[in-house]
């Protein structure tokens, strides 16, 4: 179906420099993945209001922010944390439980742990949720800004940005909320099913406390939120995750998020086959899940696992021209020889 529409043209701008990057085949296959986002997320409706205009606090322009913003609530804890259980979904096995794909990065939920971590107490064991959320968002945002203003300044490419997956849009709604659902987490209506990053990698979990759904960390979740981060603790900005966290959190995916190992050792192993290329490893991740899934949340979800595991040290890319090529590094063969 053919249809006309105006779109402002620095949003066309950006759209042109994912395809460029082989994150999209064209215009239309990136339309397309926009609009099955959207629609997933309206499905994964919120049980509270999304944030307003009136809750945006203003901040100065995107890259102007040359000192770190201070106080934000991100020290590594200084106590023994409580902890909550660890979620448990009934039905689906790990194909189903692969984590969405907007989650494309853990710099960003290793800051959403920090802060929730310096949150809880004994006293308070969990907070309320939507409270967080919007906290989060707001935080997150004011870091993202000055993560993105040294992005610019020393030239990162756009798979090396630090901001990447902060809420730092043009929109300070449409960001604030994407942070709010992915790297914070939800529940959906109809069921009461948690999805969002702290959610999906067993870092989180949610319980009622009166008449509020209320967040708290899970063990594995306060070991994330002890661990020494580069950015976070020493400012250093040339990696977003020091060893001891990337140790920590494939040891943890392999031991309590299925769906996530089950996600890293497919692509692994489709480049330790010789899989190399963004066309063919969609094809293959199609053939292997074996759902209904679209060509648009196929490659959605293969990208947003690579962006992962390219954080992680799991996996390399090189160009040869225009097209993008992937391979496993030798971190990424050993933890894939060792699956237990």
């Amino acid at each position: 179906m053919r249809i006309v529409v105006d779109v402002p043209e620095y949003l066309i701008e950006r759209a042109r420099g994912l395809i460029a990057n082989e994150k999209y085949r064209d215009l239309s296959s990136f339309v397309a993945a926009s609009m099955e986002n959207q629609l997933t997320l309206e499905e994964r409706t919120y049980a509270t209001e999304p944030l307003t205009t009136s809750e945006v606090q203003e901040e100065p322009a995107l890259v102007s922010r040359i000192s770190k913003p201070t106080r934000l609530g991100v020290e590594p804890p200084r106590e023994r944390l409580p902890t909550v259980e660890y979620g448990s979904r009934p039905n689906p096995g790990p194909v189903e439980q692969w984590p969405w794909g907007q989650i494309n990065k853990l710099l960003p939920v290793k800051f959403t742990v920090r802060l929730l971590a310096n949150q809880l107490s004994d006293a308070e064991p969990v907070v309320p949720l939507d409270h967080f959320k919007l906290e989060a968002a707001q935080r997150a945002r004011s870091f993202g800004l000055w993560l993105a203003g040294n992005d610019k300044k020393y030239g990162r490419r756009r798979d090396e940005r630090l901001s990447a997956g902060f809420p730092i849009g043009r929109v300070p709604e449409t960001s604030l909320n994407r942070y709010a659902t992915h790297f914070v987490g939800h529940e959906r209506k109809n069921d009461k099913a948690l999805f969002g990053a702290l959610f999906e990698l067993k870092l989180g979990n949610a319980e009622v406390v009166g008449t509020k759904l209320s967040v708290g960390l899970t063990e594995a979740g306060v070991q994330f939120a002890t661990i020494p981060n580069p950015v976070l603790d020493n400012s250093d900005l040339s990696s977003s995750l020091g060893n001891d966290e990337i140790g920590f959190y494939l040891e943890h995916i392999r031991a309590r998020v299925p769906g996530e190992a089950y996600a890293f050792e497919l692509i692994l192993g489709l480049l330790a086959e010789g899989v190399n290329g963004r066309e063919g490893l969609n094809e293959r991740v199609r053939n292997r899940v074996g759902l209904d899934w679209t060509d648009a949340v196929v490659n959605m979800q293969r990208t947003g696992t690579m962006a992962r595991m390219y954080e992680l040290g799991l996996i390399e890319k090189t160009r040869d021209g225009l097209r993008v090529k992937y391979g496993i590094t030798d971190r990424g063969m050993s933890w894939l020889t060792n699956r237990k």
